[in-house]
């Protein structure tokens, strides 16, 4: 697949004509200014994914290899400033979670061998249709389903495999969590409830987590049950259905998005998103909602685990043809019922 097609001819033209030029610099990889204010953890690396995705395509990367900086204010990094200018000596927010795309250190390269792609740019390629998407966004009118998602983790995965490597502290944290909470003889079913934070798309009623939980459970009775979420009142649903068959990481949890405190340590913040993935992404069989969490939890199963057996089972609850064979009301009518 290719966005030449979907680009104005001018547009290629001119990066015909750049190509050479560019190819002799550095590609620098940034954030989206205008989402630093709201977005999530995993944004980041879509980020990184989809600009470097489109300069592999179009052969804007030569012997100078990209790397990616990040320094700005955001929920989940705060920027380091020595002398109104950034500190080389603290590390950016890509560097403390995830290892660099190349061995290039921005801290060596000269403003003037360097090359980015503009913002607008950079936000476009985003929401790009032929871009990567963790989950369906407004432009994806049409897609929506199980085959959609599905094309989309063929997308990302090579590109993940490549460049998107948590930092080997945090995947030696996730192995020992994950092995202080499960005996390696256990089956571990891996749920992820999004819940104060999710304004895309509908909340998933609880119920329909339960339905697949108990299946699970019908098929393997010794097995556990691996919950990542940021909502306390879904650990406590869960656990009043499954008792001590669930599991969880410690971790802040509130009834409001914790997201947007930034009273709350940051790199805390930060880690435990991380961490909660990667321990998604350990499990056997995966049930999950639209998030970013959880469907890099997908992308790390095929590359920095693909040593492991696949997951027996991906059920993506927010999939249209997946929903249209439930019966379970929305989440609102299930808040009600509770009176949450």
């Amino acid at each position: 697949f290719s966005m030449a097609s979907k680009l104005p001819q001018q547009k290629l033209d001119k990066l015909d004509r750049l190509r050479k030029d560019l190819r002799n610099k550095h590609l620098r990889i940034r954030s989206i200014y205008k989402f630093l204010d709201g977005c999530g953890f995993f944004t980041f690396p879509l980020m990184v994914m989809n600009q470097l995705l489109v300069a592999k395509q179009h052969g804007l990367i030569g012997d100078k290899k990209p790397f990616v900086y990040m320094p700005e204010d955001q929920h989940y990094h705060d920027c380091t400033k020595s002398k109104h200018k950034h500190s080389k000596s603290s590390p950016e927010f890509w560097e403390k979670w995830f290892q660099p795309v190349s061995d290039t250190d921005w801290r060596n390269v000269d403003e003037s061998d360097v090359w980015e792609f503009t913002q607008d740019s950079i936000l476009s390629l985003h929401y790009h249709l032929r871009g990567i998407h963790a989950y369906p966004y407004a432009v994806d009118k049409s897609g929506k389903n199980s085959s959609w998602i599905t094309s989309m983790r063929s997308r990302a995965v090579p590109i993940v495999k490549e460049y998107i490597i948590p930092q080997r502290q945090h995947l030696e944290a996730a192995l020992k969590s994950f092995r202080h909470l499960f005996r390696s003889s256990e089956k571990v079913f891996a749920i992820h409830m999004r819940g104060t934070d999710k304004f895309v798309h509908p909340k998933v009623n609880p119920e329909l987590y339960a339905i697949e939980v108990q299946r699970y459970l019908d098929e393997h009775k010794n097995a556990k049950i691996f919950l990542a979420t940021d909502d306390k009142s879904f650990i406590d649903d869960i656990r009043l259905r499954f008792e001590d068959k669930v599991k969880w990481l410690p971790a802040m949890r509130k009834l409001h998005n914790i997201l947007y405190d930034d009273k709350v340590d940051k790199d805390t913040k930060a880690g435990q998103v991380l961490q909660e993935s990667l321990l998604l992404a350990l499990s056997d069989e995966l049930v999950k909602c639209w998030s970013g969490v959880s469907e890099f939890a997908v992308y790390f199963r095929r590359t920095i685990y693909s040593n492991m057996p696949p997951f027996t089972r991906i059920v993506d609850l927010e999939a249209v043809d997946v929903m249209a064979l439930s019966s379970v009301p929305t989440y609102e009518n299930y808040a009600k019922k509770l009176k949450f």
